[in-house]
């Protein structure tokens, strides 16, 4: 049912207050105890931000969270009803207004990506996964994929140094390439770090139309590599995907 326009025309008004703290008069609510919704309503923001990311939480200063915080509050437009959602405002919001370089931690924004990383991938939806059985060949089987998962590429290493690590002069930019999934089972989320050429494999068992030792082999052709180098490349290829299968 849609609202009347006076109750619409209120509602914006506190949501208007509760986010930038400027009072245009509302029927029904007094001044002098307005304060109190903008106080809870920030409240409930904050603590859901916090729990959401808190390894940037720990990162931050109280000051520098709070301006953080205040400032995404009272500009960011959320796309979503959903409050487990609005964290990933945030993610949008200190890339785009250059927080990192602002507060001069510039893996800020791969550390947002991170933790929102693993509420976006426990939250997906359930897939539908084919037939499949859970003992087989790695090397001459079909290998199915499970589908609830992301690869994200970082250019700082967020999943394995601490943000006191990250703070020291030189920290290590480059590139890391890292799978991330939900537990078929445990339901729990998972973290592997790939290389960018097990990255490259693992995008290639996604479809599902070759054995991985077709896979293993087809990268190795694009090497010059002697029957050695060849039988050792092969080797941690089979251990790559053996602990894939062991990890789920």
């Amino acid at each position: 049912m849609p609202l009347e326009s006076q109750t619409q025309e209120c509602q914006e008004k506190l949501a208007s207050f509760c986010r930038t703290d400027t009072y245009e008069p509302i029927p029904g609510i007094r001044e002098d105890r307005v304060d109190t919704y903008r106080r809870l309503v920030f409240n409930v923001v904050e603590e859901t931000l916090r729990k959401a990311f808190p390894i940037t939480h720990s990162a931050l200063s109280a000051a520098e969270w709070h301006d953080l915080v205040h400032v995404f509050f009272e500009n960011h437009d959320s796309d979503s009803p959903l409050l487990w959602r609005m964290p990933y405002g945030l993610v949008e919001f200190a890339a785009r207004d250059r927080w990192a370089e602002r507060l001069e931690k510039p893996y800020l924004n791969d550390l947002l990506r991170f933790e929102w990383l693993e509420i976006e991938v426990y939250m997906m939806p359930d897939s539908k996964v084919p037939t499949f059985k859970r003992h087989g060949d790695l090397q001459r089987d079909l290998p199915i994929v499970n589908p609830d998962h992301r690869i994200q590429h970082f250019d700082y290493p967020v999943f394995k140094l601490s943000p006191q690590e990250l703070d020291v002069e030189g920290s290590p930019r480059g590139d890391y390439n890292l799978l991330c999934f939900r537990h078929p089972e445990q339901l729990n989320v998972r973290f592997v770090e790939l290389s960018q050429e097990f990255a490259k494999i693992f995008q290639e068992l996604i479809p599902g139309d070759r054995t991985g030792k077709e896979i293993l082999r087809a990268n190795l052709l694009r090497f010059s590599l002697s029957s050695d180098e060849r039988e050792q490349a092969m080797e941690r290829g089979e251990r790559f995907l053996a602990a894939l299968l062991a990890e789920g």
